[in-house]
C-alpha cells in the first residue's frame, strides 16, 4: 500500500502539474517584475512632483519619446 507521501510524489512527476507549477512561477515572477517597476515610476513621479497616478497621455502612448527623422 503507498503512503499519502508517496501518492504526493506521483502527483509531482506528473508532467501537467509539473507545466502548471512552471507556468504559475513565471507568470507570478513577470507579475512580481511588473508591480516592482509601477511602484518604482510612481516613487520617481511622486518626488518630481508630476502625478501620481497616470494621465490619458500616458495612457495613449503620450509619453514615448518621438521617433527622429533622418
Amino acid at each position: 500500500m503507498t503512503t499519502p507521501n508517496e501518492h504526493a510524489d506521483a502527483a509531482d512527476a506528473d508532467p501537467f502539474v509539473l507545466y502548471a507549477r512552471s507556468l504559475h512561477d513565471y507568470t507570478l515572477r513577470l507579475w512580481t517584475e511588473s508591480r516592482r517597476i509601477a511602484e518604482e515610476k510612481s516613487r520617481i513621479r511622486a518626488a518630481a512632483g508630476g502625478p501620481a497616478t497616470k494621465t490619458k497621455d500616458d495612457l495613449d502612448g503620450g509619453d514615448k519619446v518621438p521617433q527622429v527623422k533622418a
